[in-house]
């Protein structure tokens, strides 16, 4: 009934189609049929192009210890601890 669909929607058209002429159950059981001979014929995947990326250059850093405020305005004091500022 549906041999001549080869896609999905192809089937689902006729589908809709043969509905009207013939007997509701005959129909679904082809469309049932069909539509499970054209999913077994795709693919399982689908392809995915590879993009290649270029990584920037990082510079290296380090972290200083942080201590908190300074007791003087504007003054960054080293300590043994680690930083005021």
């Amino acid at each position: 009934m549906f041999e001549e669909c080869t896609t999905l929607s192809e089937l689902n058209l006729a589908r809709l189609s043969a509905v009207k002429e013939n007997n509701i159950t005959d129909v679904n059981n082809a469309y049932n049929a069909r539509r499970t001979e054209i999913l077994k014929q795709r693919s399982s995947y689908n392809h995915i192009d590879v993009v290649r990326v270029e990584l920037p250059k990082v510079e290296l850093m380090s972290f200083l210890p942080y201590l908190g405020p300074s007791s003087a305005p504007g003054v960054i004091q080293h300590t043994a601890q680690g930083f005021k500022a």
